[in-house]
């Protein structure tokens, strides 16, 4: 039986300026997270600190979104992963942790929903994969 390996994870966003944002690490590779700490007395106290470790931003409201435990999410052989992710509303601040902390574009990483300006470039495309795929199932 594979090893249970608990990670959790920050998806903490922002309006600012009336555009969506949200803080992330690694130059913008990831989200704030970590692994489940059994020293703390909650699965929320635990990411807190990391993530305030990762990022020096302090969090306010968490509320955990999802909990991701599918049989096949595994780390080679011999560990399953489940990731618990939570969702913090804030405010932008300076973000100064390790791991190149800092805010970015939310329609970076969703440009699909960034209909400001009409239908988005990647549309068409967008449009025609999802058709391929669906007379495919």
């Amino acid at each position: 039986m594979p090893e249970l390996v608990v990670e959790l994870i920050a998806a903490l966003v922002a309006v600012t300026d009336g555009m969506p944002r949200i803080l992330t690490i690694g130059d913008g590779a990831a989200l704030p997270s970590g692994p489940f700490v059994t020293a703390h007395r909650s699965l929320q106290s635990g990411l807190r600190e990391q993530v305030e470790r990762q990022t020096h931003h302090p969090l306010g409201y968490l509320e955990q979104l999802y909990t991701f435990a599918d049989g096949d999410r595994l780390l080679g052989e011999a560990q399953r992963v489940i990731s618990i992710s939570y969702l913090g509303l804030t405010r932008e601040g300076e973000a100064s942790g390790d791991g190149a902390a800092g805010w970015r574009g939310w329609y970076r990483y969703f440009p699909w929903e960034d209909w400001r300006d009409g239908p988005p470039a990647c549309m068409p495309a967008l449009l025609a994969a999802l058709r391929r795929w669906a007379q495919a199932a």
